[in-house]
């Protein structure tokens, strides 16, 4: 799974004030300390690194909706649809089908051309545009698809349900922007995917599930509204969560989110007026609600399907998918819209050819001990819930290594962990006497609670740049949608190397200088050098004195 497109190489990750900045290269620092950081070669994996999920939670015993029946989960029926049922009632495929039936090639105003062009668009957060950045190029690898279609990732990392259900969230004017960058409008979007959660969930089950399922609805009604023209919507719930190191999103609450769909689409089929899709019953305010591809399983048990996850399908913090995690899920997406009665029409350049087969897989490894299929619930954990670290192992040479530097002046944290032995060596030149300036483009995507520097002009330097490119990270951070590609440069100082305390690249425990933050990491080892951003479980509003600060890294593999 080597990266081979850049722009997915560089594409930003993050959830809440967990974030992730991703490149496609190893960048090093050269002896004189002033030059570029340029590429090198990719690294193995190193057998030194430790990871953060919590691996052991292969199973939480609980089943997947669509295998529930009418039997339940805590009193609330099964089936994607509800009452047990997997497929819609027959009125609401007839809905579902006449509205597969208007979307056709539209020119940029959205009337019917015959040389236009049908947008697929993405919703959500992290893990959507992680999964769904990874389909794009799955899909276009296989081809067959209609001559007419283009598919465009609106998802952004740390753009949760309770963000992107405000109209004047930052969300939109992105998704706007990717829009354009692809030479589509919004009027040319017919088609949405959904796949939306909310960090640090709480409350316990149904309320949260009944949070997610209004705010769920507030974004069809805001889409419905920002895109003419959209016709279906499909949702995803979120994949499997047991091996959760972090309060981001874990179980039961990643489980929990199928009811929040089903709930929703749900209402729609039972004539809410405020999800009306049906000319014929009233004003239309939301496009035909439906499922796409079911993400949950449970773990190491396998779904009747065979779809199962290990904990190598996620990254450290046991939330975010790892490589493998996402080409799983851009699996289950392709063969879905290949596949499925209304979206095969629009979706394959020739609709009569035969179905392809349905997603196999391997099977899993044999499950732990933690395995207890019809178990009881898992325990929720506390919100602001810490992870125990292990011993500090020796330093490891090769593996990844975790160090800390400050802003000048405000003394912001800036975490970076790396494997790379010369960037190692390098940084460890940083003292309380001496400075150098860091700097880089500033990256197309700018996610809450951060920013990316990324090549070209990423250097790090001792001597001060032009005035016009220095800055700091909360002015980049306030502006960043209006300097992006842009160049500006922030000051760095005192370095602390964190493996001395902690294990090679996990952060440590102790609490950082006033004004800083630090949190649960949520970037990948894979197959070149990692770099792990930091935040705290819980955030004031930003910009604040607790802003969570710039990481600049070199990733494995996205």
């Amino acid at each position: 799974m080597n990266c081979r497109q850049p722009s997915l190489c560089r594409r930003v990750i993050g959830t809440g004030l967990t974030f992730a900045a991703a490149l496609a290269c190893i960048l090093a620092i050269d002896s004189a300390f002033g030059a570029t950081l340029r590429s090198a070669k990719r690294l193995a994996p190193s057998a030194g690194a430790a990871p953060l999920a919590d691996c052991a939670g292969t199973s939480t015993g609980l089943i997947p909706i669509d295998a529930l029946g009418a039997a339940g989960y805590q009193g609330f029926a099964g089936g994607l649809y509800g009452r047990g049922a997997n497929v819609p009632p027959p009125a609401h495929v007839a809905l579902a089908a006449a509205r597969a039936a208007a979307i056709v090639p539209r020119g940029a105003d959205g009337t019917p051309a015959a040389d236009g062009t049908v947008v697929l668009l993405s919703l959500g957060m992290s893990n959507a545009t992680q999964s769904f950045s990874r389909f794009i190029q799955l899909t276009q690898g296989i081809g067959g698809l209609h001559p007419r279609l283009r598919i465009v990732d609106g998802a952004q990392g740390g753009q949760t349900a309770a963000v992107i259900r405000d109209p004047a969230a930052n969300f939109w004017r992105v998704v706007d922007q990717r829009l354009q960058a692809a030479g589509v409008t919004a009027a040319q979007v017919q088609v949405l995917w959904i796949k939306e959660a909310d960090a640090g969930p709480r409350n316990g089950f149904p309320t949260y599930a009944q949070t997610l399922a209004d705010e769920l609805g507030d974004v069809v009604r805001l889409a419905a509204t920002r895109f003419p023209n959209a016709q279906l919507a499909y949702f995803s719930n979120r994949t499997y969560a047991g091996y959760a190191s972090t309060t981001l999103n874990p179980e039961p609450y990643a489980y929990e989110s199928a009811f929040s769909i089903q709930w929703l689409i749900r209402r729609q089929i039972d004539g809410d007026a405020s999800l009306n899709a049906d000319s014929a019953a009233g004003a239309v305010v939301a496009p035909v609600l439906l499922w796409g591809p079911n993400l949950w399983a449970d773990g190491l048990n396998a779904r009747t399907d065979g779809l199962w996850y290990a904990c190598t399908d996620f990254v450290d913090d046991g939330t975010h998918p790892s490589p493998d995690g996402r080409l799983k899920v851009a699996t289950l997406l392709d063969a879905f819209f290949r596949r499925d009665a209304t979206a095969r029409p629009w979706f394959v350049a020739d609709p009569a050819d035969p179905l392809p087969p349905p997603p196999s897989w391997p099977p899993p490894p044999t499950p732990g001990p933690t395995a207890t299929p019809g178990g009881a619930t898992p325990a929720r954990p506390t919100p602001t819930a810490g992870t125990p670290r292990p011993t500090p192992p020796p330093l490891t040479p090769g593996a990844p290594h975790s160090f800390r530097v400050h802003e000048r002046p405000s003394g912001a944290t800036i975490w970076i962990v790396t494997d790379t032995d010369l960037l190692l060596r390098r940084l460890r030149m940083l003292d309380g006497s001496r400075a150098a300036w860091l700097c880089g483009t500033i990256a197309p995507q700018s996610w809450e609670g951060g920013f990316t520097l990324e090549d070209p002009n990423r250097t790090l330097e001792l001597a001060p740049p032009p005035a016009d490119r220095q800055s700091t990270v909360r002015a980049i951070y306030g502006d960043r949608t209006a300097l992006t590609g842009q160049v500006r440069c922030i000051q760095i100082d005192r370095m602390s190397d964190e493996s001395l305390r902690s294990p090679p690249g996990v952060p440590p425990t102790d609490t950082p200088p006033a004004g800083t933050a630090t949190a649960n990491p949520s970037a990948t080892p894979s197959a070149t050098p990692t770099v792990h951003a930091l935040s705290t479980p819980t955030r004031s509003d930003l910009p604040g004195p607790a802003l969570t600060v710039f990481l600049p890294v070199a990733r494995r593999d996205w």
